[in-house]
């Protein structure tokens, strides 16, 4: 038993001496060569080699492209503007086929056929001035008095002098009311015209300011008179006729001594003017029987004068007071 334990023990103070140095061994050999082994890998010359020969290849490969930029950028600009080119005429061809579809349709109305053969231009560019016109007129007026000088009295008075011949010409009997009917309104329809003409021309520096003014005229003139509206009946018996009736008395009372008035000053202006005339007439003929009175004596004296000749005086000159 004492044997085996001093082999026990000699074996167990043996083994920690075997153990510690193969732990120091591994620790040295498994820490320090790869520490070693990777730190200088950074550091190498190898890889300060490799560095290099990395970015300068790149930098090699990027300076060619910074120098042909310039042809590549021609190159991209005339792409791009052959294609803005290509689709500017795609747009043009478009806008022109429809252009074109917009004149044939405007063809097919007959007033703009009609105006268009007589000028010589297509129909488009006819409806084109009609439409710049109707902003104008709208806007600023242009042409406004004219249109309404031919809208709102021209052809309402050929349409009134078309009444008044259907109504002279009447052949049956029976067609008496229906064109007594339409004088009347035409008859109205001036009343109320000369009450809008006597306000706008009272008014017109007020209503010319106002906006849209001739367009807002133009309709009112044609609500009067078309035959869908017939507004002048409307104004007659609305407004025209009871302010007239229950001024008439004063009215005709102003008209007559208006006119009394007038026939004074016409008659006293002729009246002085032919006084005038007659004494300037006057006048003259008494200047005008002086001037022949004073004249008449000596051209006779003067031919008689020259006809009959004077007698001849035969004595000679006293030459006594020579000496």
């Amino acid at each position: 038993m004492g044997a085996a334990d001093a082999e026990e023990a000699a074996s167990g103070q043996t083994e920690p001496s075997l153990a510690a140095p193969a732990d120091a061994a591994e620790v040295p050999e498994e820490a320090a060569p790869a520490d070693a082994a990777e730190a200088p890998a950074d550091t190498s010359p190898a890889n300060a080699a490799e560095a290099p020969t990395e970015a300068a290849p790149a930098a090699a490969a990027e300076a060619p492209s910074v120098v042909a930029d310039p042809v590549a950028a021609g190159a991209e600009v005339s792409n791009a503007s052959g294609k803005a080119v290509a689709m500017a005429n795609d747009n043009m061809q478009i806008y022109k086929e429809a252009l074109l579809r917009i004149d044939a349709q405007l063809g097919n109305v007959p007033t703009v056929r009609m105006i268009a053969d007589k000028l010589h231009i297509p129909p488009l560019a006819v409806a084109a001035t009609g439409c710049t016109s109707l902003v104008a007129f709208c806007l600023w007026g242009f042409c406004g008095q004219l249109v309404s000088t031919m809208l709102g009295m021209i052809l309402p008075a050929y349409e009134s002098f078309k009444c008044v011949e259907a109504f002279s010409n009447i052949s049956d009997p029976s067609e008496i009311y229906a064109k007594a009917s339409s004088m009347q309104f035409w008859l109205i329809y001036w009343i109320v015209v000369a009450v809008f003409a006597s306000c706008e021309y009272l008014l017109y520096w007020v209503l010319a300011w106002m906006p849209f003014y001739y367009p807002i005229k133009l309709v009112v003139l044609l609500w009067l008179w078309l035959p869908q509206t017939k507004g002048a009946n409307y104004m007659y018996h609305w407004a025209v006729a009871p302010i007239v009736r229950r001024n008439r008395r004063h009215i005709d009372a102003a008209l007559e001594e208006s006119g009394r008035h007038i026939k004074q000053t016409v008659e006293g202006a002729v009246s002085n003017m032919g006084k005038v005339g007659l004494q300037a007439s006057a006048g003259g003929l008494g200047q005008l029987s002086r001037t022949v009175s004073n004249v008449v004596p000596e051209l006779g004296g003067i031919i008689v004068r020259r006809l009959v000749p004077g007698p001849k005086n035969d004595t000679k000159p006293d030459n006594s007071n020579s000496d």
